[in-house]
């Protein structure tokens, strides 16, 4: 018999407790907690987590990778506690793969880190209906049904944390209609009824923007005077290529879908389908509405302006006159 708990009435220590216990009675759950501790990543349970991308928005939950730290609010309840984490440590090996990917400036281009923010946000959630469908099925609880209630989301004050039963309703339906079959199918469901929800959307469009500001933006300013530094050579030889904002979408996609695979997570992005696929997250259901459009039109003005000054510096120091200077220096050295 499943035993229920309750993270209302806990100090977060308590709740602390009992969520691993939660987590890990299940085999996906101890996996999880495994690959954590393999990436050195603490879990903190506590009413304080820290705002979402520097943008002074406060979440259910976050992971913040300078610190290897998963911060969640025991606040949100049971239910969601759970499904915060799991989005939580899905954003752990999203990071993590997007450490080992190629330099790119369509990475550092506005509407790409939108749309990247978008996809993972959406994957986070998409992962974590799943897992805690594989919770409900091995424990029979009735932690699935709960969240499936519109109540259960609209109870949670934060704005990054919209009402996500639309979500759990669409998985169910496409697993229902295949009787029971496609998980993967279930899952992808979850993931396009995510783009469905205008408030998900555009709170993560504002949080997009916001965060661009504080992240790619600052890393332009802080090396816009030193043609020198490999930041400003990277950066200036990458911006000359086409900015490849669906082809960076596309893989990130694929990445995504397949991660933890290993461990018996549905791949739940046709290799085939996904151009169109991305086509529908960027240009689909998902568009940006005020204020997060005048803010991206901004960005992207300002962006275009960065890269024009990177390639003028990257053409500075290779003109006859530069070279002509760094050979007198080498001489008189």
């Amino acid at each position: 018999m499943h035993e229920s708990y309750d993270s209302y009435n806990l100090t977060p220590a308590q709740a602390e407790r009992q969520l691993l216990a939660e987590v890990a009675k299940t085999a996906l759950g101890r996996e999880l907690l495994h690959y954590l501790k393999q990436q050195g990543v603490e879990i903190v349970v506590t009413e304080d987590v820290p705002p979402v991308m520097g943008t002074g928005v406060v979440a259910g939950g976050g992971y913040m990778p300078s610190e290897k730290k998963i911060y969640l609010d025991p606040r949100a309840g049971t239910d969601r506690l759970l499904h915060f984490f799991a989005h939580e440590t899905r954003h752990v090996a999203q990071m993590e793969t997007e450490m080992r990917r190629n330099f790119s400036a369509a990475a550092f281009e506005p509407h790409g880190h939108l749309f990247a923010v978008r996809l993972m946000e959406m994957d986070a959630d998409a992962f974590a209906v799943y897992f805690i469908y594989n919770h409900a099925r091995e424990t029979r609880s009735d932690i699935f049904d709960n969240l499936s209630r519109n109540a259960n989301w609209r109870e949670t004050p934060d704005s990054l944390e919209a009402d996500r039963a639309p979500l759990y309703n669409a998985f169910y339906g496409a697993w229902a209609r295949s009787g029971g079959a496609d998980d993967a199918g279930a899952m992808k469901a979850a993931a396009l009824a995510w783009l469905d929800n205008e408030q998900l959307v555009d709170a993560y469009n504002e949080s997009a923007v916001m965060g661009w500001r504080k992240g790619a933006w600052q890393g332009l300013l802080n090396h816009a005077d030193n043609a020198e530094s490999p930041f400003a050579k990277a950066f200036a030889e990458a911006v000359r290529a086409p900015h490849d904002v669906v082809g960076l979408f596309i893989d990130r996609a694929a990445d995504f879908s397949s991660l933890f695979s290993d461990i018996g997570v549905p791949d739940y992005l046709d290799e085939d389908a996904l151009a169109g696929f991305a086509v529908k997250v960027m240009d689909g259901q998902a568009k940006v509405a005020e204020p997060a459009l005048t803010e991206l039109r901004r960005a992207a003005d300002d962006f275009a302006t960065a890269a024009a000054h990177y390639m003028g510096m990257s053409d500075a120091t290779k003109s006859p006159k530069v070279a002509a200077r760094k050979a007198s220096r080498g001489a008189a050295a």
